[in-house]
C-alpha cells in the first residue's frame, strides 16, 4: 500500500553544463515507482546552452528555469523554491541517480520529529583517480551500511523537507562559492529547532 505523506512535491534541480549526467538523474525521476502526476521536476540551468526542448516532452510536470548569467548553487536552488507550490520539496543534484524506490523509502522514514531527510548514496564511477578519491573524501559518509541517525549539517544532493520550513529558513546562501548546503542545513536547524535524518 502506498503512503501518502507526500501529497504533492517539486523537486529542484541546479544545473550547469551537465548534460552528461542530467540525462540519468531526470531519467530516474521518471522511472520512480511512485504517481508521476504527484510531483514536479524544476530544473534552473545557467548553462552556457538553453536545453529546455531537448527535456519537456519526456516530463509533462518539468518546469524549466534557464538563467544566461551564472548562478552559484544556492541561487539555482533559491530560483526553484521560489516557482515551488507545493508543501514539499527535494533538493536534487543533477549528477545523483535515485533509486526507482527513493520516494517510497522517503516516505516510510519520514517522521514530523525532523527538519529534513537524507538517504544513503551510493558512489559512481569517476573518469579519473583524482575525482574518485575526492568523492570517497566528500561523500564516504553517505554510504550504504551507515547507520540511522539523526544529524544537524548535510549535503544536499537529495534532501527533502518542507517548502516552508525551507523558506522560513531563508533558503541557501547565494554568496558561499562551497558548502552553501551545509549553512542552509544549520539555517534550517536553527529555524526549526530539529535535526536532519540520515
Amino acid at each position: 500500500v502506498m503512503a501518502e505523506t507526500f501529497n504533492g512535491f517539486s523537486f529542484i534541480v541546479p544545473v550547469y553544463n551537465g548534460s552528461e549526467t542530467l540525462d540519468a538523474c531526470l531519467s530516474a525521476l521518471v522511472d520512480q515507482d511512485y504517481p508521476a502526476g504527484s510531483f514536479e521536476v524544476i530544473v534552473v540551468d545557467s548553462s552556457e546552452i538553453d536545453r529546455e526542448k531537448k527535456y519537456a516532452f519526456v516530463f509533462p510536470r518539468l518546469r524549466w528555469l534557464y538563467s544566461e548569467q551564472r548562478l552559484s548553487p544556492g541561487e539555482a536552488r533559491n530560483r526553484g523554491l521560489a516557482l515551488v507550490q507545493t508543501p514539499w520539496v527535494v533538493f536534487l543534484d543533477s549528477d545523483v541517480v535515485l533509486d526507482p524506490d527513493w520516494i517510497l523509502q522517503a516516505d516510510r522514514c519520514w517522521h514530523d520529529d525532523y527538519s529534513a531527510l537524507l538517504g544513503h548514496l551510493r558512489p559512481y564511477p569517476e573518469r579519473n583517480l583524482w575525482g574518485g578519491c575526492l568523492f570517497l573524501i566528500q561523500f564516504s559518509f553517505y554510504f550504504p551500511g551507515t547507520a540511522r541517525k539523526e544529524i544537524s549539517l548535510a549535503a544536499s544532493y537529495a534532501l527533502l523537507t518542507r517548502t516552508e520550513d525551507a523558506r522560513k529558513a531563508g533558503g541557501f546562501p547565494e554568496d558561499h562559492p562551497v558548502l552553501e548546503d551545509y549553512a542552509f542545513c544549520l539555517r534550517l536547524l536553527r529555524s526549526t529547532a530539529k535535526p536532519i535524518l540520515f
